[in-house]
């Protein structure tokens, strides 16, 4: 038996379990770039996971396009990939799982990241599609469409780092294990995933950090400016790029809950850029103002 721990998606995955799993476990949490989840950070949601190999037979009978389904009842989750299973419950403080894993070479990745989505819906978290930069102690998270121009954006954001490129985990700040939502600041944390920019960017070393703002990118023809959006459109927003792989009908309206509390903590905005124009300048006098008004 083996132990270890890794950060992923802003939990604390303690791991016990044969060598080869724990291993496994620990090359998937990585991101492409310097933020390597070797150990916890303040205030990470721990999940104790007993890791255990899933039986030749047992991976047979698991359909080969089988996607990502996770739910809850209660204090209890499971969670179905077609690379193994999870059983997971809440403890006094934090999580317990025991995780059933197949031998395929990318199973640990999709174990850990459905594991992820499960623990961080059940804590009041949230993963977007999005890419993001460090800007000023904090981080500027941009979404929309694949092509909608979000890593364009990052590497117009001079002097920035590059924060996550293609996911993005963003939790509410918790009072010590217990999962407790405090106050109204958010975390962003860096997930694996997405393509370098070309030109490539200076990234980010952080773990986590506060999210400062959510901006749905939009290209314009002419001129360049930052749009807020009323409390309904910016949940609208932000659903768009939001992963969603529950079972119940139950978890589209809890995730929606979530998103509304997010937008009234953090500024969510469209932005409107033409490709060329430099950002940061535009980004730190809307920052600045609040995220209340629209700038030019």
């Amino acid at each position: 038996m083996s132990h270890g721990a890794v950060s992923f998606a802003g939990l604390c995955f303690a791991l016990e379990g044969p060598g080869s799993l724990c291993a496994d476990m620990v090359r998937a949490s990585r991101v492409e770039h310097e933020a390597a989840a070797s150990s916890s950070a303040p205030g990470e949601l721990t999940v104790a996971c007993e890791l255990l190999p899933l039986a030749e037979e047992a991976a047979q009978g698991v359909p080969a396009r089988a996607g990502t389904r996770w739910q809850w009842s209660g204090d209890e989750g499971e969670l179905v990939t077609r690379f193994g299973r999870a059983r997971v419950w809440r403890e006094a403080r934090g999580f317990g799982a025991q995780v059933w894993v197949s031998s395929d070479p990318l199973a640990a990745h999709f174990m850990l990241s459905g594991l992820s989505s499960l623990v961080l819906h059940q804590a009041g978290g949230v993963i977007l599609h999005a890419a993001s930069v460090e800007l000023d102690g904090g981080v500027v998270a941009f979404v929309g469409p694949s092509g909608a121009g979000k890593s364009t954006a990052c590497q117009r954001v001079e002097g920035a780092r590059l924060f996550s490129l293609d996911r993005l985990a963003l939790t509410p700040s918790f009072t010590g294990n217990e999962g407790v939502a405090g106050g109204g600041l958010w975390l962003a944390h860096p997930l694996p995933g997405g393509t370098l920019p070309n030109p490539p960017m200076a990234h980010s070393t952080a773990r986590q950090l506060p999210l400062h703002a959510v901006l749905r990118v939009h290209q314009a023809s002419e001129g360049t400016w930052v749009e807020p959006r009323s409390a309904a459109q910016a949940v609208s927003l932000l659903r768009e790029s939001a992963f969603q792989t529950g079972q119940r009908p139950s978890a589209e309206l809890e995730l929606l809950g979530l998103l509304e509390r997010l937008t009234t903590a953090v500024p969510v905005a469209a932005l409107y850029h033409t490709l060329g124009t430099r950002l940061r300048p535009l980004l730190g006098r809307w920052l600045a103002s609040g995220g209340k008004e629209r700038h030019v």
